[in-house]
């Protein structure tokens, strides 16, 4: 097996911490230690949605395919998780879920 290296693409100021690809969408999630939560279509690489949750680098993400909803954590401990569905603001432990 063989592969090949396209040509590759920066979406983030500072490292990449985490991804995932939708292929029925054709959409790439990232986060990145610039504390931006990116969504960009991976054929064009356009960025579609640049969210930026926090102020201090995002560290982990989560994809729950049952509730189509990212869950991501940041460098002080909150905790943000967006969702196509709902728009809810709740204060403990600052949970966000968002529409994107």
């Amino acid at each position: 097996m063989r592969y090949s290296e396209t040509e590759p693409f920066k979406t983030h100021a500072k490292r990449v911490m985490g991804l995932h690809y939708e292929s029925k969408s054709g959409y790439l999630y990232s986060i990145g230690e610039d504390g931006h939560f990116k969504v960009t279509e991976f054929n064009s690489r356009n960025v579609i949605h640049d969210i930026i949750p926090s102020k201090t680098g995002l560290k982990q993400m989560i994809y729950d395919s049952n509730r189509a909803v990212f869950i991501i954590g940041d460098g002080e401990g909150y905790i943000y998780v967006y969702s196509c569905l709902s728009v809810i603001n709740l204060a403990f432990p600052n949970i966000q879920i968002l529409c994107i």
